[in-house]
C-alpha cells in the first residue's frame, strides 16, 4: 500500500465576539493523538487585519499534554479598534516536526464604558476628574475631547500623546442647576479608536453663601453691592428678592411697616459664559435702618431652571449723627428738611437750646418714611457777635430721652 502524507488542515476554529480596549481570554482545545506524552511549541500568526487597528497578542509558548488527551490552550488578545480578526496558531512537536493548526476568529466591536466618573456636591464649584490615556502603539496619536453634557469641559480639548506614552487629561464640571444625571465623555483617536466613560452627577444649591454687614445711623442710609459669580452656558433672566425667616424678625415690627433693605432692581439680564471664566452678577441693596436693633434678610438671586444664589444681609443700626454745621443767614429762616426714620407713625418735639434761635413748630406727628421741614431763624433782638453755636435737637415724645436727630447750626450778629 502506497499513502501519501499532506499538510495539516485547520482543525479547529474559534470565534468569539469582544469589546475594543479590554483584555479578552480565548480558549483552544488541543489534542494529542498520539498515546504519550507531547510538548508543544506554540506559535501564531495574524492574518487579519494586517495593521492599524493596535491588535496585541499575548499568548503561552508552549502547552504539555498528556497521550490521547486535549488540554485548553489560553491567550488574551485585545484591538484598540473596531475590526475582525484571524489569529491563526500551530503547535508543533519540535523532535518530529508534526504540527497542528487552529484559527481564532475575533469579532472586536465598541465597548461600553471604560469607567464611571462622579461628581457630588454644590453647584458653580469647578469638579475635576483626571484620565491618563496610554498610547501602546508604535504612532503618535491625536485624541479629540467632546462630551454630551455642555457643562462638562477638558483640558486641554485636544491632544497628542507619543508611541508608548501616556498623557493626562483633565475632566472639569462646573455645573450650574441643580439636579442629578447621567452624561458621556468621549475621547476619539483616529490611531486609537474611542475612548467612553459614564459621568454620574448629583448637585444641589450651595444655599446662604457669603454674609454682607452693613451699618447706618438712625436717619441715614448705606449702599453695598452683592456679588456672585454667573457661569451659565446661556442667557439667564435672574429674579432679584429678600426674603426674612421667622428667625431674622423683629419682634413687635408693623407688618406693613417699609423695608430696611431696598433692592434697586428685582431682574437682571445676564449673558451666556462663553469663555468659561464666569460673568460678574452685581446687586445693589440699600439698608435704611428704622430702629436701633440689628436686623437680618436672604438676598435670594433665582434662574428659570432652577440657579439660586443667596445671602445673609446683616443690617446694623446705630444712633443718630449729627448734620451741619448749617448756617443760619442773619435775618432770614432756614428750612431744614426732618423725615421720620422709624417703623411706626410717631410724635415729636424739637427744641433748640440757644435764646438766639427760634422754631416754626415744636411738636409734630409723622407717619413712617415721610418728611416735613422746620423753619430755623435768628431772634432779631440777640446780641450776641461772632459765631453761636446751637444745637437742634427732635427727639420721640414717648421716648424723651432718646435722641432721634440733631442738627448742629451757628448764625453771626
Amino acid at each position: 500500500m502506497i499513502g501519501t502524507a499532506t499538510e495539516p488542515t485547520v482543525e479547529q476554529t474559534v470565534e468569539i465576539v469582544a469589546a475594543c480596549k479590554q483584555q479578552t481570554i480565548v480558549n483552544i482545545k488541543i489534542r494529542n493523538w498520539l498515546g504519550s506524552r507531547q510538548t508543544f511549541n506554540a506559535t501564531y500568526t495574524i492574518l487579519q487585519p494586517t495593521g492599524g487597528h493596535g491588535l496585541q497578542v499575548q499568548a503561552p509558548t508552549f502547552l504539555d499534554v498528556p497521550g490521547g488527551q486535549i488540554r485548553e490552550y489560553r491567550f488574551s488578545v485585545s484591538a484598540l479598534k473596531p475590526c475582525n480578526s484571524v489569529v491563526r496558531f500551530q503547535f508543533t512537536n519540535p523532535s518530529t516536526g508534526d504540527f497542528t493548526l487552529a484559527d481564532a476568529r475575533i469579532q472586536f466591536n465598541e465597548g461600553g464604558s471604560m469607567g464611571t466618573i462622579n461628581f457630588n456636591g454644590n453647584t458653580r464649584q469647578l469638579y475635576r476628574h483626571r484620565l491618563d490615556i496610554e498610547n501602546p502603539s508604535s504612532k503618535r496619536a491625536s485624541i479629540q475631547c467632546t462630551s454630551t453634557h455642555q457643562e462638562i469641559s477638558f483640558l486641554p480639548q485636544s491632544f497628542a500623546v507619543a508611541p508608548q506614552t501616556t498623557s493626562t487629561v483633565d475632566i472639569l464640571m462646573r455645573p450650574t442647576v441643580p439636579g442629578s444625571g447621567e452624561a458621556s465623555v468621549l475621547l476619539t483617536s483616529e490611531e486609537l479608536g474611542l475612548f467612553k466613560y459614564l459621568v454620574k452627577y448629583e448637585m444641589k444649591n450651595p444655599g446662604v453663601e457669603k454674609r454682607i454687614t452693613f451699618s447706618a445711623p438712625l436717619g441715614r442710609d448705606s449702599q453695598q453691592y452683592v456679588r456672585f459669580m454667573h457661569f451659565g452656558k446661556k442667557a439667564t433672566l435672574y429674579q432679584i428678592s429678600l426674603e426674612f425667616p421667622a428667625e431674622y424678625s423683629l419682634p413687635q415690627r408693623p407688618a406693613n411697616a417699609p423695608d430696611m433693605f431696598i433692592l434697586e432692581s428685582k431682574v437682571m439680564q445676564l449673558p451666556a459664559d462663553i469663555d468659561g471664566q464666569g460673568i460678574e452678577i452685581c446687586v445693589p441693596v440699600k439698608f435704611v435702618p428704622s430702629r436701633l436693633q440689628d436686623t437680618k434678610a436672604i438676598l435670594c438671586v433665582r434662574g428659570a431652571e432652577g440657579q439660586e444664589y443667596k445671602a445673609l444681609l446683616v443690617g446694623r443700626a446705630t444712633a443718630p449723627e449729627a448734620q451741619g454745621p448749617i448756617k443760619v443767614p442773619k435775618g432770614k429762616g432756614l428750612l431744614i428738611e426732618f423725615k421720620n426714620p422709624l417703623d411706626t407713625a410717631t410724635e415729636f418735639a424739637a427744641q433748640v437750646d440757644q435764646p438766639a434761635f427760634s422754631l416754626d413748630k415744636k411738636s409734630f406727628r409723622l407717619e413712617p418714611r415721610r418728611s416735613t421741614t422746620l423753619t430755623v431763624a435768628t431772634k432779631t433782638e440777640a446780641k450776641a457777635t461772632g459765631n453761636v453755636a446751637n444745637t437742634l435737637g427732635i427727639m420721640d415724645r414717648h421716648e424723651p430721652l432718646k435722641v432721634l436727630a440733631y442738627l448742629l447750626t451757628d448764625a453771626r450778629s
